[in-house]
């Protein structure tokens, strides 16, 4: 790490820890990293899964982007999708590791009535529900209904992985750093995609506390997001980088994040984007497997599940594609 950025790590704290609340309007990883995590994640299961998974790829990535899609029609979807650290931990320093039942009940005694429990964010208590959904889906054999729940059930653990979803200044609104969501979890990683080293050679792990690993996993994002801001300060700060430059995508000029600074930022934050796809990815395989097992590990017939018009038509559209 070199001198001038050291120096610049103390500034942008000031920034970070003074701010304000705003709803949440992030989309983790976007359509292409959601896609491919959960694409990545067939080829570390089991022979006793992998075929079926495989099989099936096209509804997995389907469902990797129904959450996203639904938070537009659906008012209780967003808060499933982050947790609020610091609004939780604000209120009381003992929300971390609490069951759903747990966190309300100590909600319910810290705030206010007109405070509803939940709008700061039930991102792991949400991916205990589902994983008890697939569970039983597993053990009743209802194929359609696993691939549907395993793939949302990747999109939320690959939200977990994100540090943005994680923190009430989830866009850099507070700190006038606005849009570093997409830069971190979409722009960088479709640039740099190609260059990624795919090979995980990490066993899968079989979750004896669900609750417990979901936690784990928030609160190593929670404690990247210094690194995720201070970077991007310290890169603005470069009178020799362009921010911004435009991009053509569907006919139309958009700005974006200019491929200089993306470069430099992606330098600067050492890997670290690139390490957590990686993790997301054991972690969906590890998360699809634990619930094989507690199912009994039962066989599956190696079928094709039909997808229907509309979800094809999803999935070739040109927003959801895998390119840019």
């Amino acid at each position: 790490m070199n001198s001038s950025f050291s120096k610049k790590l103390g500034l942008i704290s000031v920034v970070f820890f003074v701010l304000n609340g705003l709803p949440y309007e992030g989309k983790a990883w976007g359509f292409f990293m959601h896609k491919k995590i959960n694409s990545h994640a067939i080829y570390l299961l089991p022979p006793e899964l992998i075929t079926l998974y495989k099989n099936n790829e096209f509804t997995l990535k389907v469902y990797a982007t129904k959450p996203d899609n639904r938070r537009y029609i659906d008012p209780k979807e967003g808060p499933r999708h982050f947790i609020d650290l610091d609004t939780y931990d604000a209120i009381d320093s003992g929300f971390v590791g609490l069951n759903y039942s747990a966190a309300k009940d100590l909600y319910n005694q810290c705030v206010e009535d007109h405070h509803e429990f939940g709008q700061d964010g039930i991102l792991p208590w949400h991916c205990l529900l589902m994983i008890h959904e697939l569970t039983e889906a597993m053990k009743g054999g209802r194929l359609e209904d696993i691939l549907h729940i395993s793939g949302e059930l990747g999109h939320y653990i690959s939200d977990a992985h994100v540090p943005l979803h994680t923190t009430l200044n989830y866009n850099g609104q507070r700190s006038g750093q606005h849009g570093i969501h997409g830069l971190w979890e979409s722009t960088i990683p479709e640039l740099e995609f190609e260059q990624y080293d795919y090979w995980i050679d990490e066993e899968l792990s079989y979750w004896e506390n669900p609750l417990e690993k979901i936690w784990s996993i928030i609160l190593d994002s929670h404690n990247m997001l210094f690194s995720v801001f201070s970077a991007e300060y310290c890169v603005s700060e470069d009178v020799t980088i362009p921010k911004y430059s435009y991009r053509y995508r569907q006919g139309r000029a958009h700005r974006t994040y200019s491929k200089a600074f993306c470069t430099r930022y992606a330098e600067l934050c050492e890997g670290h984007i690139e390490e957590r796809y990686r993790q997301a990815v054991h972690a969906v395989a590890s998360v699809w497997f634990t619930c094989w097992v507690n199912a009994g590990k039962p066989q599956f017939h190696d079928r094709v599940i039909p997808i229907n018009q509309s979800d094809q038509d999803e999935l070739n559209h040109p927003s959801s594609c895998d390119h840019h």
